[in-house]
Order: structure tokens, then C-alpha cells, then sequence
């Protein structure tokens, strides 16, 4: 293997489910047009103290994957982004981490050609 055991990136998982346990099929529609559940349960499961951790991991995946080629981390970064940009809602309620959104993917297009 290229890798020692216990070395590999380990990416947050992005929520299977787009909507709450019980949704009525009104509220899987909607959930699955806005994904600003699943992206609030990702930010409180795992960056509840600081939830612009989540574009510290998105920051991290566009690294691996512009100096080291690692392809999953690729896939990561696309995933993170769709959820993000898929969030209506989250926009309205996580003003400052659209801004630094903004902030980061402008550097980011920068550096990819």
C-alpha cells in the first residue's frame, strides 16, 4: 500500500440524508432543493463551537488536490460546495461563512489555472 495504516486524509462525511427523520413528502422536496439541513447538521455535528472550520476543510481538500493530485480530495471539495451553495436558508443564517466563502473561492480560481 502507498499509505502506513491511520495516515489517510479523512474527510468529514457529507449527510446521506438531506431531510429530518419523519419529513412529510412536502418537506423531503423542499430539503432536497434546499440543502440548508443536512448543511447545518454537518456545521453542528462537527464545527459546532466554530462552524467556519467547515471552509478550513473545504480550503484543505482544494489543497490536496492542486499539490498532491489526491482525486478523492477533489470529489470532497465539489461535495462541501454543492451542499454549500445549495443552502438557501444557510445564506440568511451564516451571513459571516458566505462571506468568507466568497472570499476563499475567489483565491481558490486564482490559483487553479
Amino acid at each position: 500500500t502507498l499509505f502506513r495504516s491511520g495516515t489517510e486524509i479523512r474527510f468529514t462525511e457529507i449527510p446521506k440524508k438531506m431531510y429530518p427523520e419523519g419529513a412529510t413528502p412536502a418537506e423531503v422536496t423542499r430539503h432536497s432543493m434546499d440543502l440548508s439541513y443536512a448543511l447545518v447538521t454537518l456545521i453542528n455535528t462537527h464545527y459546532t463551537s466554530q462552524p467556519q472550520g467547515i471552509l478550513g476543510e473545504l480550503q484543505f481538500a482544494f489543497v490536496c488536490f492542486l499539490i498532491g493530485n489526491v482525486y478523492e480530495a477533489f470529489e470532497h471539495w465539489k461535495q462541501l460546495l454543492s451542499l454549500m451553495c445549495r443552502s438557501e436558508d444557510a445564506v440568511k443564517t451564516h451571513e459571516e461563512l458566505y462571506n468568507s466563502l466568497i472570499s476563499i473561492l475567489y483565491h481558490q480560481i486564482g490559483r487553479a489555472h
